[in-house]
Formats: structure tokens, C-alpha cells, sequence
């Protein structure tokens, strides 16, 4: 009989950084999370697409953390998702589903999943477009306010700021237009009424300086 050879495979070098840095965040989003429960009755958690989520999410329901925050006042939005149906293994809403949300008792009125399963060539091209558009004017509004007092003074941190709130704005409307389909009673113009002074009188505020404070304790 042939003797076997074993052959030791070195895990990676980078995994136990990679786990420490999810449990840090996973610790944050509980902390926070918890925090602005009790400030103001609700949490907003936005889930990004990536590896982030498939590290973090799982560590979010491992006790004693996962009983650290009231899930029933988390409200879940999605910043990115593939242009795949919430069951196909490509989509970040079922990877978080199976990994956080079917896990915590989250009412499912307070999941706003992206419809990645649109499939209008249009619409896509649209959606591109606004992406771009948007991305662009952040940036001349970054430009405008480098943020010096948080510190963001170098260039990749301006251009994280950009992608981040270029995103929130792009899911925010993601997300209406998704509202919308199911109450399609309300006007067109309505809309977009409410969508422009959202989007700009934030925008414009930002540009002046002003920022979100916590609540004084």
C-alpha cells in the first residue's frame, strides 16, 4: 500500500486581523447601535455589499452581543446589491438574511432590500447616470469643504467621503423607488419634489459647515 503524503496548508497570515477587525466592528455597531436607540428610539444600520458583511454580520448573533441590542428598533437599509432576485447566491440581501436577519427579531416592515431583480435596461442606465451625476457633484461639494476639522485633510479620505455619501443618497432613492412601487397613488411629481429637498437641502447644509452632533447628555 502507498503511504499518503500529508500536505500542511498554512492558513492565512491575515485571518486573525480580519476577525479582529470584525469583532471591533461588530462591537461598534452594538455600542452605537444601542446608543441611538436610546437617544432617539430607532437605529438606521445601512448593510454594504462586500466582504464586510459576510465577516460582521455573523458575529452580530453570537451572544452575549447579539442580546446587547434591541433589534426590534433597527431599521435595515441596503447602500449597493447586485442586479440578481433576493434568493440568488450572488445577492448581498440574502447573504445578510442568512447570515444576520432571519436570526434577530427584526419586524420584516424594517428591512428596505434593494430590488436587484429590475432587470429594465432603462432603468439601469438611469441609475447609472444618477450614480455618476451625483458622485460627481459630492465631490465639488467635498472639494468645497475638506471636513478639516474631522481631520479628513488628505486626499483618500475626501474621496471615501465622496463614495459614502454619494451612495446614501443613490440607496435613499433606491430604496423611495422601491416604497414607491407598492404606493403608486402618490404623484410622480410628489416624488420628486420631496426626493430634490431631501437630497439638496442636505447637500447645501453640508456645504455650510453644519454637521450631526450627538445629543448633549
Amino acid at each position: 500500500m502507498t503511504d499518503v503524503e500529508q500536505i500542511r496548508l498554512d492558513p492565512d497570515p491575515y485571518e486573525p486581523f480580519r476577525l479582529s477587525q470584525g469583532f471591533r466592528v461588530g462591537d461598534l455597531v452594538i455600542v452605537s447601535g444601542q446608543a441611538a436607540i436610546d437617544d432617539h428610539g430607532t437605529f438606521y444600520l445601512v448593510l454594504t455589499g462586500g466582504s464586510t458583511p459576510q465577516l460582521v454580520c455573523p458575529l452580530l448573533v453570537v451572544p452575549p452581543r447579539v442580546l446587547q441590542l434591541d433589534w426590534t428598533r433597527v431599521e435595515f437599509f441596503f447602500g449597493d446589491e447586485r442586479g440578481v432576485g433576493p434568493e440568488h447566491a450572488d445577492s448581498n440581501y440574502r447573504m445578510a438574511n442568512q447570515a444576520l436577519l432571519s436570526k434577530v427579531p427584526v419586524p420584516p416592515a424594517q428591512i428596505a432590500r434593494i430590488r436587484g431583480e429590475a432587470t429594465d435596461p432603462e432603468a439601469v442606465a438611469v441609475l447609472d447616470r444618477i450614480t455618476a451625476e451625483v458622485t460627481n457633484f459630492v465631490a465639488g461639494v467635498i472639494a468645497e469643504d475638506p471636513g478639516a476639522h474631522r481631520g479628513e485633510d488628505d486626499e483618500e479620505r475626501r474621496e471615501h467621503g465622496v463614495q459614502v455619501i454619494a451612495q446614501l443618497l443613490v440607496g435613499a432613492v433606491q430604496s423611495l423607488a422601491n416604497w414607491w412601487a407598492d404606493h403608486d397613488e402618490l404623484p410622480r411629481q410628489r416624488i420628486v419634489e420631496m426626493t430634490m429637498d431631501f437630497a439638496w437641502l442636505g447637500l447645501q447644509r453640508l456645504t455650510q459647515g453644519e454637521r450631526w452632533q450627538t445629543r448633549a447628555s
